[in-house]
């Protein structure tokens, strides 16, 4: 059995570089925004391609030029201490508990693997946080609301951010610009919403892994002693 290691300072690290993140997206929805404001006073029917320039949308054009080159180095950086998050939470889990089913490696690679990570993450870090709540009695806890709600985010992010991207190669007239700044838009403050709701998950998980750490937790063996067994 290893040593549980704190996970408090990666926490914090994780929350400044999510932080950063927020503000990247808010950004690229408001950008979106004017840009959709903008295409809107054209004819509906007029060839306007989604990357031509707008006379106009140079503001809005400015910002979503801004934000994305943000959004690219801060989102590797968020993606590399989040996969490093939920392994070493996971790891500390194991420490906690017993019967677990995702191994530290697992909560990394299933991030990875088709449709697995439409539902193996969630999984993970569900069990991450009953292991925390109560370690000897995990399995039969309900996954918290607030897990469900981050999850349901994430999952609508990927979806607007995968019709996005499609209707943006594809548009061809300004109605059809408008339509799909509006669903970028859309995506955006979907990703603002999905990060506060995993910056509220692992705001709540640490410090329970921070206390079982203090308090010297380790699981029971696998013996035939129940484990609530004084």
């Amino acid at each position: 059995m290893t040593e549980a290691r704190p996970i408090r300072k990666l926490t914090k690290a994780l929350r400044i570089t999510l932080a950063i993140n927020i503000v990247a997206s808010a950004g690229c929805a408001l950008g979106y925004g004017l840009h959709a404001a903008v295409a809107s006073r054209y004819d509906p029917g007029a060839y306007v391609g989604s990357f031509d320039l707008l006379e106009g949308a140079q503001v809005a054009d400015l910002l979503l030029m801004c934000s994305g080159l943000a959004l690219l180095p801060v989102g590797l950086v968020a993606g590399f201490l989040a996969l490093k998050w939920s392994y070493r939470s996971n790891a500390n889990a194991h420490v906690f508990s017993r019967g677990l089913e995702n191994t530290p490696q697992w909560a990394i690679w299933w991030w990875f693997i088709p449709f697995a990570a439409l539902f193996k993450p969630f999984a993970v870090i569900s069990e991450v946080w009953r292991a925390a709540l109560q370690p000897d009695r995990w399995k039969p806890l309900k996954d918290p609301v607030r897990l469900r709600w981050w999850w349901a985010a994430h999952l609508l992010t990927s979806a607007l951010a995968i019709a996005g991207s499609a209707m943006e190669r594809s548009a061809a007239t300004a109605s059809q610009v408008v339509i799909t700044d509006i669903v970028s838009a859309a995506g955006m403050l979907a990703q603002v919403i999905s990060t506060l709701l995993y910056l509220s998950v692992i705001g709540r998980i640490e410090p329970l892994q921070t206390a079982l750490i203090a308090q010297g937790r380790r699981r029971p063996e696998a013996t035939n002693t129940p484990s609530w067994a004084p």
